[in-house]
């Protein structure tokens, strides 16, 4: 779209001038109409590249929270894997704990 409006505005300055001539210098209401075709232009590209850099940084930013989502079923079983070995040894400890009490050697 911006291509497009770049190139509409390079024809109608094309076509202005040569039917103006000389003449485009001295009207101003041209020159004025001229720039702000090139005000318009100008601003769709700053907007153009705007959108391309946030558009960069949200593909990033996607990429990142899926990779992110992927990853939390593994953590959710490497913690309870996790949980029962410290479990197990927990309850380990806590009979050996009691038996060495019981035991009055």
């Amino acid at each position: 779209f911006v291509v497009v409006s770049s190139i509409t505005e390079i024809i109608i300055d094309i076509v202005g001038a040569v039917q103006e001539g000389e003449k485009l210098q001295g009207d101003l209401n041209n020159v004025s109409g001229l720039k702000i075709f090139r005000i318009v232009r100008l601003t769709k590209v700053v907007k153009a590249v705007r959108l391309v850099r946030i558009f960069r940084f949200v593909m990033a930013l996607r990429t990142l929270v899926t990779s992110i989502a992927h990853t939390l079923k593994a953590l959710f079983w490497a913690l309870t894997l996790l949980c029962v070995i410290v479990y197990v040894f927990a309850v380990l400890f806590a009979q050996a704990v009691h038996d060495h009490i019981q035991d009055p050697n």
